[in-house]
């Protein structure tokens, strides 16, 4: 008969990889006397633990993760010299992160909000990040303005509580951003009642070049293959409350089952030339492209079909940037955008320190001989000399760098240098593509969940001036609107949630 055993297999060590003697009790000077600090094992448990958190993301910071692939499905190599997309190429390997924008880690994942969808693929020739949201359109047009919307969305820094009053004073005072407002006031984009259930766009303009060096201007989209959905106010509240992390579940679960998220990863395309027309319309992100003037035209398969091993090591840590790009794609006078390339790697230097993209999760695939050296956590051999050009044995880049290669992100820079605003007469009429969006969401509670939104809006001039930015979309709306805010400011029981009600109540309470 076998002799059993008490050796452990993983037996339980320090950070240092020293056999941990007692987890459970302190070493004291006797049973009641002091602890002692030669107890190195407290010592390295209480450091590690106040430093376990990682600083969160300021915007995006509530979200879950899933690995998949993406599958090429169509020749498009008159568009981009992109290897990923050849239809020989077989499946890219990718990591998704599907989040919140302006809510925080730990609040429900149903509050009304925007989600982002963010993709990074390991393909061959380097880690290409896709960022995306599910409203097609942005708040801002110009990077400058970003931080602002950001603040205007996030809690009030005076009472760390959420204020409707700012968000609707800066939607009126900037009316490029009325798009995004209306569409997160529909049920189908505000509250979804799923990740998997949504479309994702872009928004910002990108570029594609071919083999030859050809660029035209493009903007990406991911749509589902499912029926798409949202909750009511009501019912988000209710679902948040009972299960607050309903959204991460249900995709885990989902991916569990076997039942693999699937979207069609698809492009409109504009030629270069059509692009400086119109006053930047193809580069303003608060604007969306004719589908029908601009047909999607399909670039393959994403699937997710895999669940992170550990939430903290690769959803927490993984991180983006629209600057990652590879040979074939490029980027455009886009200003949201060209802010974003500073800002986005920016954020992940502050957030998880120099060398984050050695990060597993983050790390290539094609083992890149980058020509950088030194900073903290540093997982990887440094090559030397770390420059260029050198008589040594060293690194040598891609292209001769005297030479203006096809793959460049250079286009037209002709005008004086100033301060400038898109022409807002050019293109199509902000307005003309918020009526068409009312129409093409019906039953959405629309007037309800803006009349709710108003409701909390203490300041009288900002719920005015909104009604009359409304107003230059549609009459009718703003008549449904009124009606709906002068019953919830009367107390209308049949307009207000169990929740108002109840909160009503416990407001008229008097406090002992």
């Amino acid at each position: 008969m076998k002799k059993a055993t008490t050796e452990k297999t993983n037996p339980m060590a320090t950070s240092g990889g020293c056999p941990m003697i007692n987890p459970r009790y302190s070493f004291t000077a006797g049973p009641v006397g002091g602890t002692l600090l030669e107890d190195v094992e407290l010592i390295d448990k209480l450091q590690h633990f106040t430093r376990e958190q990682l600083a969160p993301r300021n915007v995006h910071a509530l979200g879950s993760g899933a690995f998949g692939t993406f599958t090429p499905t169509n020749d498009v190599s008159k568009y981009t010299s992109a290897k990923l997309f050849s239809k020989d190429h077989g499946e890219t390997k990718l990591f998704a992160r599907f989040s919140g924008v302006f809510c925080g880690r730990e609040e429900a994942e149903t509050v009304r909000d925007m989600r982002g969808l963010a993709l990074k693929f390991y393909t061959k020739e380097g880690n290409w990040d896709l960022l995306t949201v599910n409203i097609p359109v942005f708040g801002v047009s110009d990077a400058k303005s970003g931080p602002d919307t950001i603040h205007a969305m996030k809690r009030d820094p005076k009472t760390g509580e959420w204020n409707t009053g700012t968000v609707w004073d800066f939607t009126v005072t900037h009316e490029e951003g009325l798009h995004q407002a209306i569409l997160l006031l529909l049920d189908q984009f505000g509250t979804p009642s799923s990740y998997r259930n949504q479309n994702w766009f872009a928004c910002n303009t990108y570029s594609f070049i071919n083999a030859e060096g050809k660029r035209s201007w493009i903007r990406l989209h991911l749509l589902t293959k499912l029926p798409q959905g949202g909750l009511t106010s009501a019912q988000a509240k209710m679902v948040g409350g009972e299960d607050p992390d309903f959204l991460r579940k249900d995709l885990r679960q989902s991916i569990e089952k076997g039942q693999f998220p699937e979207w069609k990863l698809c492009f409109q395309t504009m030629s270069e030339e059509d692009g400086y027309k119109d006053g930047g319309y193809a580069f303003d992100p608060t604007r969306s492209w004719c589908s029908k003037q601009y047909p999607f035209i399909e670039l393959g398969i994403i699937r997710m079909n895999e669940n992170p091993s550990d939430h903290m090591f690769q959803t927490e840590q993984v991180a983006f940037s629209p600057s990652n790009v590879v040979p074939g794609i490029g980027f455009s006078p886009d200003r949201l955008l060209q802010g974003r390339l500073f800002i986005y790697p920016d954020t992940q230097y502050h957030r998880l320190g120099p060398n984050f993209k050695q990060i597993p999760i983050n790390m290539p695939i094609n083992n890149p001989a980058v020509p950088y050296i030194g900073g903290p956590h540093r997982h990887e051999k440094a090559h030397f000399p770390a420059y260029y050009p050198t008589l040594k044995d060293g690194l040598q880049p891609l292209h001769d760098p005297n030479q203006l290669s096809h793959e460049s992100n250079a286009h037209r820079h002709e005008e004086p240098a100033g301060y400038f605003n898109y022409e807002n007469d050019s293109g199509p009429s902000r307005f003309d593509q918020i009526r068409d969006t009312i129409k093409r969401y019906p039953n959405n509670n629309l007037e309800l969940n803006i009349a709710r939104s108003l409701s909390k809006v203490t300041e009288k001039e900002i719920v005015n001036k909104s009604l009359e930015l409304l107003r230059k979309v549609d009459d009718g709306l703003v008549d449904q609107v009124q009606t709906l805010l002068s019953k919830i400011q009367k107390g209308d029981e049949s307009i207000l949630t169990e929740g108002q009600r109840l909160v009503r109540t416990l407001q008229a309470v008097p406090q002992v």
